[in-house]
């Protein structure tokens, strides 16, 4: 796997030239300050410095993060690239073709790692065995609502994740807290590229790393403190890109399409899909539906209030209206419901 495009960077440190243990590998776009605070969340790892890396790979050539890069003084060895906006999957792989450690970790720019989250990823590849391992992402309390909210869906997730019977799925990954070794990751061929919007990038992958008998496991110690900072219009921008995603996802991997929302739809009521529909087909020649939706989402976010019911509702249109757009540009005719029949019908 080499990364496409031209690239231009440049390191702290260059004189380090054993090869470190582990590369830590930071994707990030037009998020300085957030950047700024995993990087001093990494500078007080209890692993020695000298056992990783970091390499920043910025998804535009003119960010502003990178005076912070330039000045940083970190205690380990800190390298970073910049190239034209392509989306996070071939940021990642921009970054894992310049790391130099044995182990990648992926860690999305939001988050903070714990002191011992270094370590724990690492004692999670010891011995043998191939296997991919996702920490935690926790979003602390004392955040805005719209932050407690997407907490509550961590949570859920933690809960059934940390279970001792629960094998994790491809829709259980998460490439913000993620960790394997750099030869699977190459052998397996990166990250997919055509996802160039927000979502699936890393389900995608899972999913091609279980085909390689690859153990997917789940490490409750290597927590990485995710520090919510999208506006609501970010946020409902994501959801329908991830709804664009899901419908890419599935027709790359048809048998994991009931694991996905898309598989859900005809379980929901006549009435509720005909109302559904009904406003998809205004929002293709109007766009006022979702417009309507994010113009609310943002009201409530200025005023701080965040009904659990409405966001469900609100976000559960816009993913569906991502569905739509993707369904709609790749030529399927008719409803929402033919739409997705039709998609069924080519992944079977």
């Amino acid at each position: 796997m080499e990364p496409s495009g031209r690239c231009r960077g440049g390191e702290r440190d260059p004189s380090v030239n054993v090869p470190p243990r582990l590369s830590v590998v930071i994707p990030s776009r037009n998020r300085a300050e957030s950047l700024r605070r995993a990087l001093l969340a990494l500078g007080g790892q209890r692993a020695h410095p000298g056992t990783f890396e970091v390499v920043v790979s910025l998804d535009g050539e003119d960010d502003p993060a990178l005076p912070i890069l330039e000045g940083f003084r970190a205690p380990y060895a800190l390298r970073w690239l910049s190239r034209a906006h392509r989306g996070r999957a071939a940021a990642r792989n921009a970054g894992a073709a310049a790391a130099r450690g044995e182990i990648l970790w992926f860690l999305d720019d939001d988050l903070a790692p714990a002191p011992t989250c270094a370590t724990a990823h690492l004692r999670a590849h010891a011995g043998d065995g191939r296997r991919a391992v996702v920490g935690p992402v926790p979003i602390p309390d004392g955040g805005s609502p719209l932050a407690a909210y997407r907490g509550l869906g961590f949570a859920a997730r933690h809960r059934r994740m940390v279970r001792g019977d629960y094998r994790l799925r491809p829709v259980d990954v998460y490439a913000g807290n993620l960790s394997l070794p750099r030869s699977i990751f190459r052998a397996t061929g990166g990250f997919d590229e055509s996802f160039d919007v927000y979502g699936h990038e890393d389900f995608e992958l899972a999913r091609r790393l279980l085909e390689d008998e690859v153990d997917l496991l789940y490490e409750p110690r290597a927590v990485a403190v995710q520090y919510y900072e999208k506006s609501a219009r970010d946020l409902a921008r994501d959801t329908v890109a991830e709804g664009r995603t899901a419908v890419r996802f599935a027709r790359k991997h048809p048998e994991c399409l009931g694991d996905l929302p898309l598989a859900g739809y005809a379980r929901r009521g006549g009435p509720e899909r005909h109302v559904l529909g009904c406003l998809l087909v205004l929002d293709r020649w109007s766009g006022l539906p979702s417009a309507a939706v994010v113009a609310a989402l943002a009201v409530l976010e200025r005023i701080a209030v965040a009904p659990k019911r409405f966001l469900d509702r609100a976000f559960d249109y816009l993913y569906w209206h991502g569905v739509n757009q993707e369904l709609v540009a790749l030529g399927s005719r008719g409803g929402l419901s033919k739409r997705l029949a039709a998609l069924r019908d080519a992944s079977s």
